[in-house]
């Protein structure tokens, strides 16, 4: 699997002390106000450190967020924005698939072509100094100072004549079209190949980071100076197998007795379904609703469901406890049939929420989020929530046509927006009805 990022960066000038925004992971920086120029590599090498921006997107503790740098050497301070979304194509505004964007790249690196419009996207592997900073990181995508750059330098390699013969100068005035001679005074038009490219592309200072999910997954679980919160959403969502969580398992589990951060990691890992049942059933949860956590999975011994119950099976235990033992598993029976309609058309909107709201089951809420019957007031609320909730509920084929396209017209995300119009039911024009694509 792998992870897109969409990252917006700026830096404080040392200069005139004017933030300058900056699309690209480069050291160079220059200053769009004052053009002095600075060594940006160790505020970026600081903000990628331990790959902490990719891992609290991918791990959904913080979906977007702001990080801030300090180099103490040179005084600069920059400000660092991301969140998951992958690029569209900068011809036909059609989404990229990471996947075949690194698959090109390993085969044959260099900018990926669409392969619907032809369109460039600029695309590398990270500099060795990044990429020692955040080893799960492969690519880096849609640096339009970069690509701007070359396309600058290959321009101006390149020589154009007026008709009559005398030399014209493209990089004077890159903003004009029409060139002026100063022999003949002829007019030239300047050819598109030469033109667009020292067109500078003003939309958006942003580009992307593709990151390897179980790379990512695999050094975080090995970084043991991941601090505590984290920590506990690494270990309630990562998959398995990992060979290095699941040697953590037991020794966690063990703790969990007598220290209280050991046993909030236990409890963590007990709600995680890629954790087998096995490691972590003897976990002695302190509370009724923890216990939970436990007897909802399936492959559970009923031995050990009635001994977290408090009712044991055996000569000792009492007729009272083997009451409230066989009430609570009517519960565990109850709550086990809400779960199975979750995908149902029977589903109510109260049952929804309810399923919707278990923070330990994010499966769940995903099934709810896509069942066609769910209610109308619960869509509406999800699309008042962030991209990525929006996302999730564009999943859902009973979006209203009103919402979808209330939705595309707000949003500032791209994935979103194209997601909407993608839609079955979104109302598109008759543009769309007839040529079958989306007017822009």
């Amino acid at each position: 699997m792998l992870l897109c990022l969409k990252v917006e960066a700026s830096f404080d000038c040392t200069g005139c002390r004017r933030q300058t925004a900056v699309a690209a992971l480069d050291a160079r920086c220059q200053c769009a106000n004052c053009a002095q120029s600075f060594d940006g590599q160790p505020l970026w090498t600081q903000a990628l450190s331990r790959e902490l921006i990719a891992l609290d997107a991918l791990l959904g503790g913080k979906r977007s967020g702001l990080h801030l740098a300090a180099d103490q050497g040179q005084g600069l301070v920059g400000r660092f924005k991301w969140w998951i979304e992958r690029p569209i194509c900068p011809g036909c505004g059609v989404l990229m698939d990471p996947a075949k964007i690194l698959e090109a790249q390993q085969r044959s690196p260099g900018d990926f072509k669409c392969p619907r419009c032809q369109g460039m996207l600029h695309a590398r592997r990270p500099p060795a100094p990044f990429l020692a900073a955040a080893p799960s990181m492969r690519l880096v995508l849609d640096e339009k100072e970069l690509a701007f750059r070359s396309a600058t330098m290959h321009v101006s390699q390149r020589a154009m004549t007026c008709e009559c013969g005398r030399a014209l100068d493209l990089m004077a005035m890159p903003e004009r079209r029409v060139l002026d001679c100063h022999a003949c005074h002829r007019r030239t038009r300047v050819p598109d190949d030469l033109w667009v490219p020292l067109q500078p592309n003003n939309d958006g200072k942003h580009f992307f980071l593709l990151f390897d999910e179980d790379a990512l997954y695999a050094r975080a679980v090995r970084d043991a100076g991941l601090d505590h919160e984290r920590k506990l959403l690494l270990y309630a969502k990562a998959p398995l197998p990992h060979a290095a969580l699941a040697e953590l398992v037991p020794d966690i589990v063990a703790a969990s007795a007598a220290d209280d951060a050991a046993y909030a990691l236990a409890m963590a890992l007990a709600s995680n379904r890629h954790v087998p049942t096995a490691l972590v059933a003897g976990l002695r949860p302190r509370s009724a609703e923890e216990a939970w956590r436990l007897l909802e999975r399936e492959d559970l011994p009923v031995e050990r469901a009635f001994e977290l119950l408090g009712a044991p099976i055996g000569a000792t235990g009492t007729e009272e406890g083997r009451a409230e033992g066989l009430a609570a598993l009517e519960r565990l029976k109850a709550w086990k049939e809400l779960v199975s309609k979750a995908s149902s058309p029977q589903l109510t909107a109260s049952e929804a929420r309810l399923l919707m709201a278990q923070p330990y089951r994010p499966e769940l809420r995903r099934q709810v989020v896509r069942n066609s019957a769910l209610d109308l007031g619960i869509i509406a609320e999800e699309m008042q929530g962030g991209a990525v909730r929006q996302l999730e509920i564009l999943e859902n084929p009973a979006v209203p046509p009103d919402l979808l396209k209330q939705l595309a017209k707000g949003t500032t995300s791209d994935e979103v927006r194209l997601k909407a119009e993608a839609h079955p039911s979104y109302p598109h024009s008759i543009f769309k009805r007839l040529f079958g694509g989306a007017k822009r």
